[in-house]
């Protein structure tokens, strides 16, 4: 069950959420990489979960970009931790608002890492996204939409129906 079907199962009707779209620069060590990245996807998925958000984190060519969505005090808390965090800089607030649902509400946080394609897809959305239009912002969701359409992981599920407000 995803966050989505838990609030119909709930109020009745799926709750407006606050999403938040950032991008930023990575400054890991490209030899550290691999490993300080899957333990902050490992961190964010139990956090993620714990508080009931959701989301995306997509990393390629050096740059992060991320989507979370949930209660707006839950994510703004998030993300003045993750502009705390040292290991990205230039971080810069591609969206955010009150949206009728969740994007990605089969995930406590999806993420797709390093590979060819990948990377050469999302360096070149992401370039069109730090001009901030509306139309590539819509562009990146539906990359991080395709993404998300594999299965989920089970380590990946978000908050049980119990722990929606």
């Amino acid at each position: 069950m995803n966050i989505s079907d838990a609030a119909v199962r709930k109020f009745g009707r799926a709750m407006p959420t606050f999403r938040l779209i950032y991008a930023s620069r990575s400054v890991i060590a490209p030899e550290q990489a691999e490993g300080v990245i899957e333990a902050i996807v490992d961190v964010s998925r139990i956090r993620n979960r714990n508080v009931g958000v959701t989301g995306c984190l997509i990393l390629a060519g050096g740059r992060f970009a991320q989507v979370l969505e949930g209660e707006q005090h839950r994510v703004e808390d998030i993300m003045a931790s993750i502009c705390r965090d040292v290991r990205h800089t230039d971080i810069g607030i591609l969206e955010q608002k009150m949206v009728p649902q969740r994007r990605f509400s089969a995930w406590s946080l999806g993420y797709a890492g390093p590979s060819s394609f990948v990377k050469n897809a999302i360096v070149a959305q992401l370039a069109r996204n730090l001009r901030g239009s509306p139309r590539s912002i819509e562009a990146l969701l539906r990359m991080m939409d395709a993404f998300c359409a594999e299965p989920v992981p089970p380590d990946a599920s978000p908050a049980k129906a119990s722990d929606l407000p």
